[in-house]
């Protein structure tokens, strides 16, 4: 592509490969751009000719569900501000979650542990854990709708959802006349680990991102 200017855009929001394949549709299908997105670096390299600015660029990685931060001298600065702050947000969500998944899940698969009203116990104490622990695949999940994208957070978040509400529905048609069998258990589980992955691995971005982004 001749007389092209080049840019490298810190996208963020990615949670998976296929977001950062998703974003890089959208920008070449622009009149004059021929882009890649890394996902492991959070990074969109742009090559565009004059026709096409720099505001446009990032306009269409929002309308995608993103966000995308052109260059500037605090780029680094407010990009490792940005992902510190995933992190610990990541990091709290998978607190909070495991220390209300374990006696929940454990309650629900031994019987020697249930008592008088366990059924409504667990399933109060596991609704943080389906709604703000995983609050980030639900999230994502929404965002990808709103796109007619699925990701694997689609799969995951509906699982959830699904596991929680069949189990509500299974004590409200049991109406205490005999034990139901639920599935809270999968409900808190499935999100605890989840997040635990994606909070490693924001961990391990970060650092490597950062050093990636020092050699571009």
């Amino acid at each position: 592509m001749s007389d092209t200017a080049q840019v490298d855009l810190v996208v963020t929001g990615m949670t998976c490969a296929s977001c950062a394949a998703r974003i890089e549709r959208k920008l070449n299908k622009m009149d004059g751009v021929d882009a890649s997105v890394n996902y492991a670096t959070g990074v969109a390299h742009v090559n565009f000719s004059p026709v096409v600015d720099i505001d446009s660029l990032v306009s269409t990685v929002k309308a995608a569900g993103y966000n995308a931060l052109p260059p500037h001298p605090l780029l680094d600065e407010q990009v490792a501000h940005l992902e510190a702050e995933h992190e610990r947000d990541l990091k709290r969500r998978w607190l909070v979650g495991a220390v209300l998944a374990l006696p929940t899940a454990a309650i629900a698969m031994f019987p020697a542990l249930h008592f008088s009203g366990w059924l409504w116990a667990v399933l109060i104490v596991a609704l943080p854990v389906v709604t703000w622990s995983a609050w980030p695949l639900h999230r994502a999940f929404v965002r990808n709708a709103q796109h007619g994208a699925t990701t694997m957070d689609t799969l995951v978040s509906i699982g959830i959802i699904a596991a929680y509400v069949g189990s509500l529905i299974q004590i409200l048609q049991a109406a205490g006349h005999h034990e139901p069998h639920i599935y809270i258990d999968v409900a808190v589980v499935v999100p605890v680990f989840v997040v635990l992955g994606r909070w490693l691995e924001a961990r391990n971005k970060r650092a490597a991102g950062a050093a990636l982004r020092r050699g571009l």
